[in-house]
């Protein structure tokens, strides 16, 4: 069992490090103290064992079994779309630069889009609605392959808007070695007349004030809004309103993972409703706080 080397894989904050052990059999079987002394006192010096020269690779060769860390890029971390009127869509295009082997890749947004401009105030809006649309959200990319991906800008408002995407990849052999880039999409909304701020009954923009200086109508109490349609308004809404699930062979399943985020301070229950086949949800009743 004795001598032993080997490698130690550490992870942590996306940075990784293999760290080279040797255990000496002259050591590891040391016995100059007694089982009964509890007292800890440092080991002679002992003369260092020869190690095989096998047990090791060269130092500036990498073990077989490691493998060099995915190395993908994106061109641009700041996409500009074109000036688009409000109800219109626009493209626009992600190039991603993969210079390592092959990897997985999964598209994601980071927050909600925001708005600025939408009125002569200069407050910041938080869009409830899919501003950015990407068609395709997660594939594979070959070893020193390029690729561009799609992304469809669609306002309903005049304004700026701004929303973080993140792309996370790793290895296809190595999935805990994963990766991410932030990259910002940037988009102006044109709308003919004079800049207005949003109604009070119009959900698809909320002011992102903590505090607001006036009382907003309730419509709950008013009777004019349903519960769902008031808990939208406060910030319970889902980052796409478009979920595509990978390609999946005959007989086989596959999972998409949906997640709700709620904006408000208020905690609210979601009943999601059963689809039917061949589609299925495991749990239809959550809290969100």
């Amino acid at each position: 069992m004795f001598p032993w080397s080997g490698q130690i894989y550490v992870q942590c904050d996306n940075q990784q490090k293999f760290i080279k052990i040797q255990i000496r059999q002259d050591l590891a079987l040391d016995v100059s103290t007694a089982p009964s002394d509890q007292s800890l006192a440092p080991l002679p010096p002992q003369t260092a064992s020869p190690m095989p020269t096998t047990m090791l690779p060269p130092a500036d060769q990498p073990p077989q079994t490691r493998t060099a860390p995915a190395t993908v890029e994106i061109s641009n971390r700041t996409i500009v779309f074109p000036a688009t009127p409000s109800g219109d869509t626009s493209e626009s295009s992600v190039e991603v630069e993969n210079r390592g082997q092959q990897v997985r890749w999964y598209l994601s947004s980071f927050a909600p889009p925001y708005v600025k401009g939408v009125d002569s105030s200069g407050d910041v809006y938080r869009a409830t609605y899919t501003a950015f649309r990407c068609p395709r959200v997660s594939g594979t990319l070959g070893a020193n392959d390029k690729m561009q991906v799609p992304i469809t800008f669609l306002p309903r408002d005049r304004g700026d808007y701004a929303q973080f995407w993140d792309l996370e990849c790793h290895p296809v052999a190595e999935p805990q070695h994963k990766t991410r880039i932030r990259f910002q999409l940037c988009g102006t909304g044109v709308k003919v007349g004079p800049a207005a701020a949003p109604q009070e009954a119009d959900c698809s923009l909320v002011k992102t004030e903590a505090f607001k200086t006036r009382r907003r109508p309730d419509p709950v109490a008013d009777g004019g809004m349903t519960g769902q349609e008031e808990a939208l308004c406060r910030g319970v809404y889902a980052p796409q309103d478009h979920y595509s699930f990978p390609p999946t062979r005959v007989g086989e399943t596959s999972t998409l993972k949906v997640n709700m985020r709620n904006n408000s301070l208020e905690t609210h229950g979601l009943m999601f409703l059963t689809p039917k086949e061949p589609f299925h949800i495991k749990h239809s009743r959550y809290s969100l706080r």
